[in-house]
């Protein structure tokens, strides 16, 4: 008997563990919408047995490292992975287009 007791607790601690992993994900980029920092709205979250994963884009390692400051004691999050990449959107419509090296349009001379 005490074997289907540990098969149980072992699946209930299995079930709250898949049913926490929405919520505390959801959290997470509910932290990152109400930040100061409009590039981490787009920052998505996944949770996994006390990892809390980052994924997304941001222009600067300095929106890289607010965005894990931001996170950092959340409440059953045992270890953040920061897999935010760092640089200019692979989209040319994207939020963080830039022109090369902030260069001004060269002048055109009259024909």
């Amino acid at each position: 008997m005490p074997q289907d007791h540990d098969a149980s607790a072992s699946t209930e601690h299995q079930e709250k563990s898949i049913r926490r992993r929405p919520r505390v994900a959801e959290a997470a980029e509910a932290r990152l919408r109400q930040s100061k920092f409009l590039e981490l709205r787009a920052v998505s979250c996944e949770f996994d047995e006390g990892v809390l994963t980052l994924h997304g884009r941001v222009p600067s390692y300095y929106l890289k490292q607010m965005a894990q400051s931001l996170l950092d004691r959340m409440p059953e999050v045992l270890r953040l992975d920061n897999q935010l990449e760092v640089g200019l959107p692979r989209s040319p419509n994207g939020p963080f287009r830039r022109s090369s090296h902030g260069a001004a349009p060269a002048s055109r001379r009259p024909r």
